[in-house]
């Protein structure tokens, strides 16, 4: 498992796994076979870290763990990684949330239906402002009027704008939620 970190794996212990570690506590090697002595034990955990496997693996594939097998009458490749891994779960111990699917096909197009919508009437909007704005200093430009009136035709497009704008707003979201 190159590029994996293992030290923090674990996997689930069932019942035809724990069958295959019973015997082995006597002919691991002494730390080996400490740390198998509890996950194997009457009160164990349903759960064994992966290292632990793969130490075990790797210790019947030397000589001195197939003689001590054979000598068993245990079959050394009962103890290969794939043999050991066979009909467990990785990490039983952790949660990974709900999967969540996809989005359909159709949903997708209607999102983003709606989002080039929405993206359209804030530019609508924002150009809207721009050409009234231009169109006040324009007009008042052109008829030579005096600053304090200039501020008042502003001030009067504005309010007419914005009390437009939401009244076309009301309608368009009263049209799209009725549909």
């Amino acid at each position: 498992m190159d590029g994996i970190d293992t030290s923090k794996l674990k996997v689930s212990l069932e019942p035809h796994l724990l069958k295959m570690l019973k015997p082995l506590p006597d002919l691991l090697p002494l730390a080996l076979a400490e740390e198998l002595k509890i996950y194997v034990s009457d009160v164990s955990s349903d759960i064994i870290p992966y290292s632990t496997l793969l130490t075990i693996s790797q210790w019947s594939r030397t000589l001195e763990g197939r003689e001590k097998l054979e000598a068993c009458t245990l079959d050394p490749n009962d103890y290969m990684m794939v043999s050991l891994l066979a009909g467990v779960k990785t990490s039983p111990e952790r949660n990974f949330g709900a999967y969540v699917s996809l989005p359909e096909p159709e949903q997708l197009a209607e999102q983003q239906k709606r989002e080039r919508q929405e993206i359209t009437a804030i530019i609508d909007g924002l150009l809207s402002v721009l050409c009234v704005g231009f169109a006040t200093w324009w007009a008042s430009d052109k008829l030579h009027w005096q600053n304090h009136w200039v501020r008042t035709l502003a001030f009067f497009i504005r309010h007419t704008h914005n009390s437009t704008a939401r009244v076309i707003s009301t309608r368009h979201n009263n049209h799209c939620c009725s549909r």
